[in-house]
């Protein structure tokens, strides 16, 4: 895997943000993308964005810089004015001082929507995410998808 990544965009990207607000046993299914991620980006600055609930687990975890809690009932659905502030303060929090490269959010499902918006508040320049697609309410797959800048569509169910 490391042979896909062109060393030169490797040291280019120094700072990666990881975003999975969900529950634990979809939280620690995410370890692997971690740690690819560090082993890929060695010398970038990994931050872990996770639901209040999970924080825990991953506090010794050797590849992530910095873990940023957020209240996982906040992020449910991206649909209040209240939330596009608390996202606000999120970015002015934790980067306004350098905005991250790259941002990976690898929720998917009706209520993915939180995650997009959090996505989204980091500022950064690529944000990646799979695409929610539009058998989800029309308006909600809209608003997630336009929170990234490159959607990876899944392959169609297996029949």
């Amino acid at each position: 895997m490391t042979d896909m990544i062109d060393p030169l965009v490797s040291e280019y990207v120094r700072h990666i943000v990881i975003v999975r607000t969900d529950h634990i046993g979809d939280a620690v299914m995410t370890i692997p993308l971690i740690r690819e991620t560090k082993k890929l980006f060695p010398h970038a600055k990994l931050d872990l964005v996770l639901s209040d609930g999970v924080v825990s687990l991953f506090k010794d975890c050797p590849y992530a810089d910095r873990i940023i809690p957020v209240k996982a009932r906040v992020l449910r659905y991206a649909d209040s004015f209240h939330q596009f502030v608390r996202m606000w303060r999120l970015r002015r929090e934790y980067f306004s001082d350098k905005r991250p490269d790259l941002v990976f959010s690898p929720r998917r499902g009706p209520d993915a929507d939180g995650t997009a918006l959090v996505a989204w508040a980091t500022g950064a320049k690529t944000r990646i995410a799979f695409r929610k697609g539009r058998h989800f309410k029309p308006m909600s797959a809209f608003f997630h998808d336009e929170c990234f800048t490159d959607l990876i569509d899944l392959p169609p169910p297996a029949t």
